[in-house]
């Protein structure tokens, strides 16, 4: 038998006294109830025109996209980043959004390598909080790739041990209780624009699995036709490429097709 798995939440992430809330987490983890409610527009109406659009990525794609984001910069770029970045402007662009509109993506950033003292691998539990990068539409697209990788790699890299302390000591303080905050995770809207959220499962070792058939043959995500909730993964092919599965107004899809893999302009 293996390691056993570790549940213990309350030891392992115990508040700090006297609290440190260093960070603002109203308005990002968490948000009041009257902001949960008038947030479900009326545009889920437009969930039926949606359609899910899967990009495929080849390694050589992706090291010139990441060379031209990388270029004359004090930092390199991961591949997510790099890729992230560019999906941002090009489904930005296609949305057609004022250009004073503000855009951002909720990246999911996991605090196992993050925390100080460093969390068991034998840990059983969710340990994801969320950065936000944001911009307004008319810089995202006028500003070069670089710009938007770079914004994407610093709001991921504040996401540190501080900030997950902060945020166990605030959950923990009764303010949640006491202005009657909801987790923002209550939102339910089936249209991000002009925004979007992003889920990599890029690293999940899926060619590891053996369930007693073998290895699968692919994995996609189930379908979840909300607008602008982009799912990476690793394609099936093995080979290093990632497919971006994009859920895409039906509208904007021509004009996606024609920018997502045009490297050499300006998006």
């Amino acid at each position: 038998m293996g390691c056993v798995p570790l549940h213990d939440r309350g030891t392992l992430f115990k508040p700090r006294h006297p609290p440190l809330v260093q960070y603002e987490h109203r308005g990002v983890e968490y948000i009041t109830k009257s902001y949960s409610t008038s947030s479900i527009r009326c545009n889920n109406r437009h969930a039926m025109n949606v359609t899910i659009h899967k990009v495929h990525f080849i390694k050589e794609f992706m090291e010139r996209l990441q060379a031209k984001a990388s270029h004359g910069a004090s930092k390199s770029y991961s591949t997510f980043e790099t890729i992230l970045a560019h999906l941002w402007r090009v489904i930005t662009n296609v949305r057609g959004l004022p250009g004073h509109e503000t855009t951002h993506i909720r990246i999911s950033v996991n605090g196992r390598r993050r925390m100080n003292p460093r969390v068991p691998n034998e840990f059983f539990g969710n340990l994801v909080l969320w950065a936000f990068p944001h911009c307004k539409v008319k810089q995202l697209i006028a500003q070069p790739l670089q710009f938007a990788a770079e914004l994407i790699h610093d709001a991921v890299h504040k996401v540190d041990d501080s900030y997950f302390k902060s945020f166990i000591d605030f959950s923990s303080s009764g303010v949640i209780e006491k202005e009657a905050l909801v987790p923002r995770t209550t939102l339910n809207e089936s249209v991000q624009s002009p925004n979007l959220e992003v889920h990599s499962w890029v690293t999940f070792p899926f060619r590891q699995m053996d369930f007693g058939t073998g290895k699968p043959e692919c994995i996609i995500p189930g379908y979840l036709s909300t607008e602008g909730e982009l799912f990476f993964i690793p394609s099936c092919t093995g080979d290093g490429s990632i497919d971006v599965y994009v859920p895409l107004f039906l509208s904007n899809l021509d004009n996606f097709k024609k920018l997502c893999y045009a490297l050499d302009s300006k998006y």
